[in-house]
């Protein structure tokens, strides 16, 4: 099973064994589906796919030339306005 398909089960059935359960043995059950689905959602979100995709405001910043612009853009002040 993927990593990307686990973690949100580990997330209910965490949750399922917690809620509606009073007994010591599920609330730890629920706490280690709990801690798993952190620890495999770090591993989904770490992943070298996830991370290659990038992301559209760095794509955005690159190419807007506004105040994210890199550090090769050259700050220019507005014209000055007629005194006359």
């Amino acid at each position: 099973m993927r990593l990307h398909k686990l973690f949100p089960l580990l997330f209910v059935i965490g949750v399922l064994l917690m809620v509606p359960f009073d007994y010591w043995y599920t609330r730890l059950a629920g706490m280690g589906c709990l801690v798993a689905f952190v620890i495999v959602g770090l591993f989904v979100i770490a992943s070298p796919e996830f991370l290659a995709r990038g992301s559209d405001d760095a794509v955005a910043a690159d190419g807007a030339g506004g105040a994210a612009a890199g550090p090769d853009t050259v700050a220019t002040d507005p014209p000055a306005a007629d005194q006359g």
